[in-house]
């Protein structure tokens, strides 16, 4: 007789907790959304006598699985909820492996450096580091969608519970700090910088259209940028925002941050 569902759950909890975090770190979820992709799954898991759970080869690494099927079950409840995700025109013109590296940041939560390096070690392209990195930064910037319930929209009360009041307060004081700070670091470059950060982030614009607007070079622009991006973040961790945890925290609340806000309060 086979060992139970419950007892292959039970045995799985750390594990399958393990691989939410991990697919929550890519994915760069927030609070809200961690929540709600971990009572997805736990329902998942249990469905058809967890069955999931039961497929697992038991000569086989069980987190290794479990982040497989996590990850997967977090693809299908996204093609669900938005359907499937396609690459900019921009990525498609420029032919497969922009396609990759777009699909890499701005789908699978990626950041540039990662998904370059990835690339590269896959093999896929014949394309250098450097050229890698300079076709990531062509691509247009994109936003990943997030879900908003109806009934938030309209401010109404959900069956769902609220996010703990200290977490939230916590996560309100370091976004705050995270604006702040980003206000005090864009301030300290130089004007022409500052405009080239604003227009590749807050106006969205390509390298090459940068370029072309300020009639500079688009080639060393690509570096140019990074190292500006080298002093933003240098100045986030002397005001104690750096480290492994805090620059996770960085990215995860990078999409509540006000552009507008950083850039008009760094020009006063």
């Amino acid at each position: 007789m086979g060992v139970s569902g419950e007892k292959l759950f039970e045995e799985a909890k750390d594990a399958i907790e393990s691989a939410l975090r991990f697919v929550a770190f890519r994915r760069r979820l927030g609070p809200a959304e961690f929540q709600e992709l971990r009572s997805f799954v736990m329902l998942k898991l249990v469905e058809n006598d967890f069955s999931r759970l039961r497929k697992h080869q038991s000569h086989g690494s069980l987190a290794a699985y479990l982040s497989v099927v996590v990850h997967r079950l977090y693809l299908d409840d996204q093609i669900e909820r938005w359907g499937k995700w396609h690459p900019s025109a921009e990525a498609q013109r420029r032919g497969g492996t922009a396609v990759a590296l777009e699909q890499l940041v701005y789908r699978d939560g990626y950041e540039i450096g990662e998904a370059v390096e990835h690339i590269a070690i896959r093999g896929d392209s014949a394309c250098s580091r450097e050229e890698l990195l300079s076709l990531a930064y062509t691509l247009p910037v994109r936003h990943r969608a997030r879900l908003v319930a109806e009934d938030q929209l309209r401010g109404e009360a959900t069956n769902a519970p609220p996010l703990d009041l200290i977490e939230r307060r916590e996560r309100e004081v370091f976004v705050q700090k995270l604006q702040d700070e980003l206000v005090r670091a864009v301030a300290a470059l130089d004007g022409d910088d500052r405009i080239v950060l604003e227009m590749r982030y807050r106006d969205r614009q390509t390298v090459p259209q940068i370029a072309q607007t300020l009639g500079l070079d688009a080639k060393p622009l690509y570096a140019r940028i990074r190292r500006l991006l080298q002093r933003v973040r240098a100045r986030l961790e002397c005001a104690g925002l750096g480290g492994e945890q805090a620059m996770t925290l960085v990215s995860a609340s990078a999409r509540e941050i006000d552009l507008d806000g950083v850039f008009a309060g760094s020009a006063a």
